[in-house]
């Protein structure tokens, strides 16, 4: 059976299901013909999230009753110094059996997939004392190319935004320093936001802390970042992430002291992170019931965010 949409005013990519094989084929997903159709993958493939929020201030373990869908218990250690908001989720704009077979995070997958050969090189904007600048971190086995969709709304709302692609399996230390090269050539009285997917998060917030980029640097907001470890082997990039790593336990003791701000978007389903190791443990923390780990990537309620957080910084911490 094939989904054809190459004929329609919104030309996407063709999907072949092969029933037989009990998996999915592509035909152009990976391989589009135009580069208009790659960001619209990300466009019309979404999954929209309402406009409801539900703020709970200071709510200590209460705040994150519900999330995973009651799987997962909060710490006092975690949410002691959050502010928590809770975002709203919606039904996917794609046909049901599509949408069982594929599933939101293999879909998310395949768009980052077909996003990865762009941007590759390093983009500085031609900012000006001022302006607000955005600048993207990806995460593991990516490059800058996965931020299209996000870069897309940002710019269309006059925001600045930067970005670059470090090699995969290299440290945080040296990925935050290729940034603080990137951001050295940004002008100093800019309004800098360091937004990270996934590893790229503690990166950003590793520059921030340890490199002096809290005097360049207006906020950070990670998405899916691995603050509280995982369970990986301490090889390469490793070292620094797994769940006795010194340095994300120097991260998250030194947070609060740097001043500055950060957000932790957390997605309720991150299957790959999870979600209770996706929160810095300060600042605030935005959740979204219904999310994985590469959906936040794509997510419009998430480009909505950051660029709220852009025009309307959190003051620093004291």
């Amino acid at each position: 059976m094939t989904h054809d949409h190459e004929h329609g005013p919104h030309a996407l990519v063709g999907l072949e299901i092969e029933p037989d094989g009990g998996r999915v084929g592509e035909r152009n997903v990976l391989n589009p013909a135009y580069e208009r159709d790659v960001a619209r993958v990300a466009q019309h493939v979404d999954v929209p999230v309402g406009d409801d929020e539900v703020v709970l201030e200071d709510s200590g373990l209460a705040v994150l009753v519900g999330l995973g869908h009651g799987r997962a218990e909060p710490s006092r250690k975690v949410a002691a110094r959050a502010r928590f908001v809770l975002l709203q989720g919606g039904t996917m704009n794609l046909p049901l059996a599509f949408e069982q077979l594929i599933g939101p995070e293999r879909i998310a997958t395949l768009k980052e997939v077909a996003l990865m050969p762009r941007d590759l090189a390093a983009v500085v904007p031609d900012a000006r004392p001022g302006d607000d600048v955005v600048v993207l971190v990806h995460g593991f086995l990516a490059s800058a190319g996965v931020f299209r969709p996000l870069r897309t709304h940002l710019e269309g709302d006059g925001v600045r935004v930067a970005s670059f692609t470090h090699a995969p399996g290299v440290g945080i230390a040296r990925i935050a320093r290729r940034l603080g090269k990137l951001i050295d050539q940004l002008p100093h009285a800019s309004r800098i936001t360091l937004v990270g997917h996934s590893l790229g998060g503690i990166a950003a917030r590793y520059y921030v802390q340890e490199l002096g980029g809290h005097e360049r640097v207006t906020q950070t907001i990670s998405l899916g970042s691995p603050f509280q470890g995982i369970d990986v082997p301490r090889l390469l990039v490793g070292a620094d992430i797994h769940e006795g790593s010194a340095l994300l336990e120097r991260l998250r003791k030194g947070a609060a002291a740097c001043g500055i701000p950060h957000t932790s978007v957390v997605a309720a389903n991150d299957t790959l992170v999870g979600a209770m190791s996706s929160m810095l443990g300060f600042g605030d923390v935005m959740v979204l019931p219904d999310r994985g780990h590469n959906q936040l990537l794509f997510c419009k309620r998430v480009a909505g965010l950051v660029l709220d957080r852009v025009k309307q910084p959190p003051p620093r911490a004291v």
